[in-house]
């Protein structure tokens, strides 16, 4: 494995049997990567005052298994747009190589409602994506943004329907395969292109937030989702000041009224583990190696 900043116990490694789940060393390693970069994320949050909160799998992680579920294998953060945004015009200047800040504006191509920070050194490609686009494909952790989710249900299907039409027109302007030009356009003109797209970008953002300044009970993570989903669905106040408890070997903040939010996203009974497999697409992991070199070994 790659050296990390964060240092860990030799006995964090051993691999062992978890809720009747296997947890390997290589799984370890993964999670060491991860628990890295959730350290350098937490270190810049807490110096420029900004707020962030566990989430999905990796609040449930924290509140039943004081870390990772066993046969997890991401760590999910949230923020409110505010916060978010405060973060894009910090991060370029705080995360330094090999940790690496993704999202639309400082990865071309990388269009999704949410950002990632990454490891280069390291390879954690999603499989369907591998060979179809150029941007970093290190080990990552997920960074979702809080939007508010109008009271009026005829805007939010308004919103709902303008942000579909977004995601369609960015599918047709995304990256293509690695050997083809990268975005679809005019011949010879890739800044037009580009700025193109970032425009588009820029249109879904401001779609997804559009109602940040109105009253609201609900929020959620609409740029991320482009819909709205009543399994995603909080209210503002159960998120509040957070609260630090143990994940893993550091302490991460959940929100104030964690317990609400967990009976939405998973049901009344989830502190009973259940045996299931990452929701995302099978991910190419490699700790020791970048992307880079990963998708160089594919084509020999």
């Amino acid at each position: 494995m790659i050296e990390t900043k964060l240092k860990f116990a030799d006995d964090f490694f051993t691999a062992e049997e978890a809720c009747g789940f296997y947890v390997t060393k290589k799984r370890k390693e993964v999670w060491a990567i991860e628990l890295d970069l959730l350290h350098e994320f937490d270190q810049v949050c807490r110096k420029h005052g900004l707020r962030y909160y566990l989430d999905g799998g990796s609040l449930l992680g924290a509140v039943r298994h004081q870390g990772f579920i066993p046969w997890d294998d991401d760590i999910d953060l949230i923020m409110f747009r505010a916060d978010y945004d405060r973060l894009l015009k910090i991060a370029p200047a705080e995360f330094k190589h090999p940790y690496f800040f993704q999202h639309a504006y400082t990865d071309v191509g990388y269009c999704r409602g949410h950002a990632q920070l990454r490891n280069s050194r390291t390879c954690g490609a999603l499989n369907d994506e591998m060979f179809k686009v150029r941007f970093n494909q290190g080990i990552f952790i997920d960074i979702f943004v809080l939007d508010n989710v109008s009271d009026d249900q005829r805007k939010v299907d308004a919103q709902l329907n303008e942000l579909q039409y977004y995601i369609q027109l960015m599918k047709r302007m995304a990256p293509q395969p690695i050997p083809q030009p990268m975005l679809i356009g005019t011949p010879g003109n890739k800044n037009f292109r580009i700025e193109n797209l970032m425009h588009v970008y820029s249109l879904y953002e401001a779609c997804a937030s559009r109602y940040d300044d109105e009253p609201s009970q609900f929020v959620t993570s609409i740029a991320f989702l482009g819909k709205v989903e009543s399994n995603r669905l909080a209210r503002r106040e159960w998120f509040g000041e957070p609260d630090r408890i143990k994940f893993e070997c550091l302490t991460a903040p959940i929100p104030s009224n964690a317990d609400a939010i967990l009976r939405v996203y998973y049901g009344d009974d989830y502190m009973t583990p259940l045996n299931k497999s990452p929701v995302h697409a099978p991910v190419i992991f490699d700790t020791e190696r970048s992307y880079l070199e990963v998708i160089a070994s594919f084509r020999l």
